[in-house]
């Protein structure tokens, strides 16, 4: 009993001494690790580069950016007619997703639906091709918000009197592509014979550094309407702003004019510099409804601003709407 005693004893003391001994020296060693401080990185993120990506276009299918539908707040001096061509759409398609529009009075601040045209294209309009009306070649000039205002001057040497006069402007690239098209409309909707009209479009930024702008007619077709002579007195234009500003003023005399034909006096400012070149348009809208009362005169007064050299002229352009 003593002696298996004692050889559990021995068998014990084998097995922890035999737990006890060193690890071969030869075995690889476990990699240690190792205290790294990391310090985090100043450089900045990389930003992407806006980049101006070319749109085809054409002189007789401008494209829309996007067919889809959207909503436009109706401004001072705005027509169907110029909505429809700003939107690439007719006046047909506007007053047919506006159904309670009255399509011979716009209200200022009405909400029109704008419908998209079939892939974004503008329908071909009745007349095959426009009447033909001089266009000078376009003046632009960068605004505040990096964008580009262009202006091209329109002559009708015609014996009649124009209306929906439109030009397209491309503006080029010195790949020669097309990066960006424009409607340019003017600012009254009758062209009277033997005058001159301003056409603007502005050129949303951004704007490549090197590019050329060219404009094509679209749009002048014979009007039925003959423009009621009116004439200002007490005219007073005031120049400010080393001859970049220009006050205006003046009075419409409504004397002989019937007062039932139209609801509104519309006063366009044409700033020229020395050369007769534009550098700025305003437009003027009276707030009276002239056929509301028998009105002998309206009174007017605005300011008009260069886009470029100092104002050398102001020509002002008138008409009942």
């Amino acid at each position: 009993m003593k002696l298996h005693l004692h050889l559990t004893l021995l068998l014990a003391t084998m097995v922890l001494c035999a737990a006890c001994t060193p690890p071969d020296a030869t075995a690889t060693p476990l990699p240690t690790a190792t205290k790294v401080d990391l310090t985090p990185s100043t450089s900045p993120s990389p930003s992407p580069t806006p980049s101006l990506t070319p749109i085809v276009t054409s002189t007789e299918e401008p494209r829309l950016s996007t067919p889809t539908p959207f909503t436009y707040t109706v401004s001072k001096g705005d027509t169907l007619y110029g909505i429809a061509l700003r939107f690439d759409t007719t006046v047909d398609e506007i007053i047919t997703a506006n159904p309670d529009l009255s399509s011979n009075v716009l209200s200022i601040g009405t909400q029109l639906i704008i419908p998209a045209g079939e892939e974004g294209l503008i329908p071909k309009l009745s007349t095959p091709t426009p009447i033909p009306v001089p266009l000078s070649k376009p003046i632009c000039y960068p605004s505040n918000d990096d964008g580009l205002w262009c202006f091209v001057s329109a002559s009708n040497e015609q014996d009649t009197t124009l209306e929906n006069v439109s030009a397209l402007l491309n503006l080029h690239i010195p790949t020669g592509e097309i990066a960006a098209s424009e409607i340019a409309i003017p600012p009254l909707n009758l062209f009277e014979k033997g005058s001159r009209i301003p056409l603007s479009a502005y050129f949303p930024p951004p704007i490549p550094d090197s590019y050329q702008v060219y404009a094509s007619l679209l749009t002048a077709l014979p009007s039925d309407e003959e423009s009621m002579p009116i004439a200002i007195q007490d005219k007073v234009v005031s120049f400010i702003d080393s001859k970049h500003c220009a006050l205006v003023g003046g009075r419409i005399s409504l004397e002989n004019v019937d007062q039932t034909a139209f609801q509104q006096v519309w006063v366009v400012a044409v700033a020229v510099d020395e050369d007769d070149q534009v550098v700025g348009v305003r437009k003027w809208v009276s707030d009276e409804d002239g056929s509301s009362a028998a009105l002998q005169s309206i009174s007017f007064e605005f300011y008009v601003y260069s886009l470029g050299p100092p104002i050398a002229e102001i020509q002002l352009l008138t008409e009942l709407y």
